[in-house]
């Protein structure tokens, strides 16, 4: 087990560390961490917490209870994973659209993320498949940066696949999922579409089935939601970021 911890450890705090130092900061990435270093100090004093818990019976149960829920969580974690990827929805071919809206996730030095500029170029598609339809791009002001999502994500779809940003309308106030499809009703209502008309929301996989609840729940009773593949290099730390998401979700009243 002390080598094991070690592997462990040392990958969780090298992918969360390169992470952190491109400036990826949330729960998918500290947490991890955390994990990582608990790991790596396990394996690295391994005989002395085994020597003081042998003379410690009441605390060796308390540390062997530990271990045992985080396996139960590990476990759980396993299973929402498994059931989140059995719900990814990577369709390239919606039926229809009276809008399309696309979902903020992220910028960096005021450009769209890795992740983000997928979904952007997986919009690109439907937009071009509806050119009619209405474009909303939704998101907020990330710390630090001086350019919303909404309009980073504009100007890449602008510089990228030659849409006229006087085609696409912004939605700059939004911090959460919630709140994108809330404020982009105020849009939508201006354009004259109605929540029952067909609209396509375009994201990443694994953020399909939460963005859908969400979107439902807020009074979009035809919506499609459309997902982006995700880079390698994040996927397990995104995975870990939803997993928490919709239990937060949960307790909010989300869906």
């Amino acid at each position: 087990m002390q080598i094991s911890l070690g592997i462990a450890g040392l990958i969780l705090v090298v992918d969360c560390g390169l992470l952190l130092a491109n400036r990826v900061f949330h729960i998918g990435t500290l947490v991890p961490l955390g994990i990582g270093l608990i790991f790596l100090a396990h394996a690295v004093y391994w005989e002395r917490i085994q020597l003081y818990l042998a003379s410690q019976p009441s605390l060796k149960k308390l540390w062997q209870l530990i271990w045992l829920l985080f396996f139960v969580w590990l476990i759980s974690f396993c299973v929402f994973v498994s059931y989140l990827k059995q719900h990814f929805n990577t369709d390239n071919h919606p039926k229809a659209a009276q809008a399309i809206i696309v979902l903020g996730g992220g910028t960096k030095d005021n450009k769209p993320t890795d992740a983000v500029k997928l979904r952007l170029d997986k919009a690109s598609e439907v937009i071009k498949r509806f050119a009619n339809a209405v474009v909303i791009t939704s998101g907020g002001f990330d710390a630090g940066e001086d350019v919303s999502e909404a309009k980073a994500m504009a100007d890449y779809l602008h510089d990228t696949y030659g849409i006229s940003l006087a085609h696409i309308a912004l939605e700059e106030q939004s911090t959460s999922t919630e709140l994108n499809f809330v404020n982009s009703k105020t849009i939508l209502a201006q354009q004259g579409i109605a929540l029952n008309q067909p609209i396509i929301a375009v994201t990443s996989d694994f953020h399909t089935l939460r963005a859908s609840l969400i979107g439902k729940r807020q009074g979009y009773t035809n919506l499609q939601v459309v997902g982006s593949d995700t880079p390698w290099y994040i996927r397990p730390n995104v995975w870990f970021r939803e997993y928490f998401a919709f239990i937060s979700g949960w307790l909010l009243d989300e869906y």
